[in-house]
């Protein structure tokens, strides 16, 4: 059967191909490579037996009987909405709270979730600790409440709460040629490797972007899980870590030297995330609000801290 074989991750590779009129953005949206997209686009438009795009130039441009398929997209994307929804009110426990976390977060958040939870013994939680854009799929499909990480832009359907800004951080080992530099611009980092978080995601854009606009490419980009692994490399002189600020709250060695690369990179929020349709209950403000004030507290535990250490150095 032809429906059978047309799946809803072909249907979102093509409404957004069709949006943005490129394969890379919808690879950066759906955290594929752009080899992937093709080819689901190429399987699509072999099981439907049409040609869907047309290429003029770097563009993808929708064909008619593109457009026309288009047009029914979003009414299949809304039904398969109301059947998850219509499940999960049927089968989600009454006082049940469904959220995932950044992993460099959870060091920050573990004490307000064990709070939470030992407040409402009743209550259960469904914790995923899952980076941020891998999160949002799951929102979107209505397998989670709410999710707490780093975000820019978001899809409509989606609703940013903010809890504050952080910027970035470039850090090197005390022995790493770069010590040496007062004030170390993007073309003397990228003469060394780079070690950060996967290139599709906001950071990995943030930072490709930033050295082509700064006209240099960094010698290598080294992918790692999460922050706290890119300070482990790089204080083994592998390479620049490159790290939210907020991660390396209370994580920072003595042997690593550290330069503020929010100018470089500009700030992105830590938020909390969930669906417009999916309402924020008084039990799930209540742990936002115990997150966000332990989220403060480290900060400004942080800062007390590096002011105290710059006074002892001077």
């Amino acid at each position: 059967m032809l429906t059978s074989a047309v799946d809803l991750k072909k249907l979102r590779a093509f409404s957004l191909v069709a949006k943005h009129g490129n394969l890379r953005d919808a690879a950066t949206r759906l955290l594929l490579s752009t080899s992937a997209i093709s080819i689901q686009i190429n399987q699509l438009e072999k099981q439907l037996g049409v040609k869907l795009f047309d290429r003029v130039g770097r563009k993808l441009v929708l064909l008619p009987a593109g457009q026309v398929f288009l047009d029914h997209v979003p009414q299949v994307f809304n039904a398969v909405d109301v059947a998850v929804a219509s499940i999960a009110k049927t089968k989600a426990p009454k006082n049940r709270i469904s959220i995932a976390v950044g992993p460099d977060l959870t060091r920050i958040f573990s004490a307000a979730i064990g709070k939470f939870m030992r407040n409402h013994p009743d209550v259960e939680i469904a914790l995923q600790l899952k980076h941020s854009q891998e999160s949002l799929a799951r929102i979107l499909d209505g397998e989670i409440d709410m999710v707490v990480g780093y975000f820019g832009k978001l899809p409509k359907e989606l609703v940013k709460r903010t809890f504050m800004k952080s910027g970035f951080t470039m850090s090197f080992a005390a022995s790493h040629p770069l010590a040496k530099i007062k004030s170390p611009s993007l073309r003397d980092v990228a003469a060394y490797p780079v070690i950060a978080l996967r290139q599709q995601t906001n950071m990995g854009q943030r930072i490709l972007r930033a050295f082509s606009e700064a006209g240099v490419e960094p010698a290598n980009y080294l992918e790692v899980g999460n922050c706290q692994s890119s300070q482990e490399l790089a204080v083994q002189c592998i390479g620049v870590a490159v790290a939210h600020t907020t991660c390396l709250v209370g994580y920072q060695p003595s042997e690593m030297r550290s330069i503020d690369a929010t100018k470089f990179l500009g700030k992105v929020d830590v938020a909390v995330v969930h669906h417009k349709s999916r309402a924020i209950s008084s039990l799930h403000q209540e742990l936002l609000d115990e997150m966000a004030m332990d989220l403060n507290r480290s900060s400004q535990d942080d800062a007390l801290a590096h002011g105290s250490s710059i006074a002892a150095a001077n």
